[in-house]
């Protein structure tokens, strides 16, 4: 692509960024007013939704594929926890957020000042940015410069139509989906309803070396409990210049002192899937190291409890879940000051 071909998207992708802005949609419609755009070039559909109804964070989310959208309204379904907010960022999508300017990289404000744009104000810079699982949110590529721009610019028309048919999105359980139509000389964008097909199902094949579970069950030392969490972090894995991982901690505390029984960085450097798959093996190794054994784990995360619950369970280990934790967030607080995390 040439110089002139990259900013000429570039001033297409703002233009539309600019109009949804002006639209302000997040004052009409919800998060789950979701609809579909099929991107000509692939076919792929890409679910847009829209995000500042509380006004306090205005963006659009272009989610990408039926399994990202899938998993964002079950998300969206289930109480809002830090937990929540990093499932959504694990979903591949394209975002626009409107941002103060201190939120924009060096790059971002570079190329405004390239294409001879001008923002003033909080909330007016916008900043565009790729989602994909396991990775850090980074800047976009060329293909998803031109996708995000025609999903903005299919958004701004839906929206303004919605706020005179809220019907529309909808139709017996079907979503509405732009679809660019060609025939003959003549082209244009018109409206399919689509099902959404069933979720695909995901196994994992969790599995913890015989060694480590002969050394866990034969701990001389026992305790009462033990708290578990799993986070993302803010820390990054990468080269500079390429698009970095994320950093997730896995932290085991004994709730009574505050004590840190372990804890480890783990970048899912082989996909999060692969990572999900080594959490009971990771956790187990960190009581072997402190030659200790819970009678009982509490956990506030649904999907600790997927991923322990089978392992931990057969080795006699009681699994409690409840809302909110006693010692981990306090102890978070002070990672963070500490460590920066």
């Amino acid at each position: 692509m040439s110089e002139a071909t990259h900013l000429d998207a570039w001033r297409r992708l703002y233009a539309a960024a600019d109009l949804v802005k002006k639209l302000a949609p997040w004052t009409w419609m919800d998060e789950t007013d979701v609809f579909g755009v099929q991107f000509p070039e692939t076919t792929e559909i890409g679910y847009v939704s829209v995000m500042g109804g509380l006004g306090v964070h205005f963006a659009v989310s272009v989610y990408l594929g039926d399994h990202a959208v899938h998993r964002f309204l079950d998300i969206e379904e289930s109480p809002d926890t830090e937990e929540s907010v990093m499932h959504v960022l694990e979903l591949p999508q394209l975002m626009v957020s409107f941002e103060d300017r201190e939120e924009l990289e060096k790059e971002d404000r570079e190329l405004i000042k390239q294409l001879g744009l001008k923002y003033r104000g909080r909330n007016n810079w916008p900043l565009f940015r790729s989602y994909r699982p396991g990775f850090y949110p980074w800047l976009l590529e060329a293909p998803e410069v031109e996708r995000l721009a025609v999903a903005l610019e299919q958004f701004a028309g839906v929206a303004m139509r919605f706020e005179d048919n809220p019907e529309l999105l909808e139709r017996d359980d079907a979503f509405l989906v732009r679809v660019y139509h060609e025939e003959g000389e003549q082209s244009e964008w018109i409206d399919r309803y689509r099902k959404l097909p069933p979720p695909d199902s995901v196994r994992l094949n969790i599995r913890v070396p015989r060694s480590d579970i002969q050394q866990f069950q034969s701990a001389e030392s026992e305790i009462p409990s033990a708290e578990v969490a799993f986070n993302v972090t803010p820390m990054r894995v990468g080269q500079r210049g390429e698009r970095p991982t994320v950093v997730y901690m896995l932290l085991v505390v004994e709730p009574e002192s505050y004590y840190i029984l372990g804890m480890e960085a783990i970048s899912p450097s082989e996909g999060l899937d692969k990572m999900r798959e080594e959490l009971p093996a990771k956790l187990i190794a960190i009581f072997n190291k402190s030659e200790i054994r819970p009678r009982e784990l509490r956990i506030c995360s649904p999907q600790l409890d997927q991923l322990l619950g089978p392992v931990m369970r057969d080795l006699g280990v009681k699994l409690t879940f409840t809302p909110e934790l006693d010692a981990v967030p306090e102890v978070l607080e002070s990672l963070r000051g500490y460590m920066g995390i």
